[in-house]
């Protein structure tokens, strides 16, 4: 699967039209997921795109985690990255529902009160965005940048929660364990790889009626059509990939 190229985005100043996230969620879906994630309304959040190296990406100037690393600084500010502009030319993002804690308490204390990090992307090093699910899942993701970076992905150091609400099949939670410090990117990614590939191992044993376009299985959608482009924090311990195919789906 060929990665998104470098100098092939043209972001508009929107992320809640163009970015990968409203993409995934929808505007309003985005809206609340950027409200959860920064604490402040969504509408407000200024976000800053154009800068150099990082072709198609969205910024903001505040992040609520302790200790933020920050992507990039300009004029003395430092910048965070939150999304993505979608390069369309390679296929459809998956469109999935936000994952909300069952119950209105645990959504406050762990999405409301809570302190999410910010989007983890996986840019390469020429700026290319985004890996197979068939690389990521076998580790061969040593082209990333930053792929020897300690991770932090909220309270627990030692397991998360993947979710997964693909179109037209049951939601998917797969637990990630990891039993040796540091989590770098480069075992992050394999634990989301390998994540993905067995919810998607699960769905293509199931039948989708609702939304055949997206079934999974030998004459439909495959793993080797899956392109993880980086995970957000939707609540304190759980995850959901960002996802786009290698075609479009009508």
């Amino acid at each position: 699967m060929s990665y998104q190229q470098p100098g092939a985005h043209v972001p508009r100043p929107d992320p809640f039209l163009d970015g990968y996230i409203s993409n995934m969620f929808g505007p309003n879906g985005a809206e609340f997921y950027f409200s959860c994630l920064l604490k402040v309304p969504a509408r407000s959040l200024n976000a800053v795109n154009n800068i150099h190296n990082w072709p198609g990406a969205y910024f903001v100037t505040h992040a609520p985690s302790p200790n933020p690393q920050p992507q990039a600084v300009i004029q003395q500010q430092y910048l965070f990255l939150l999304d993505y502009a979608v390069m369309s030319g390679l296929g459809t993002v998956v469109p999935q529902t936000i994952w909300i804690p069952s119950t209105q308490q645990d959504w406050v204390r762990h999405v409301r009160d809570a302190i999410l990090e910010m989007p983890i992307f996986f840019v390469h090093n020429d700026g290319a965005l985004g890996i197979s699910v068939v690389n990521a899942s076998a580790g061969n993701s040593l082209t990333l940048r930053g792929i020897n970076n300690e991770l932090r992905i909220g309270p627990s150091r030692t397991q998360a929660q993947l979710r997964m609400n693909w179109p037209g099949y049951p939601e998917q939670s797969r637990r990630i364990s990891m039993h040796q410090p540091p989590l770098t990117l480069f075992k992050w990614v394999r634990h989301i790889g390998r994540a993905v590939d067995a919810a998607l191992q699960e769905y293509s044993t199931l039948h989708n009626q609702s939304y055949p376009q997206w079934a999974v299985h030998a004459g439909g959608i495959t793993r080797n059509e899956v392109l993880i482009i980086g995970v957000i924090q939707v609540s304190a311990g759980s995850w959901m990939p960002i996802l786009q195919i290698s075609r479009h789906i009508l």
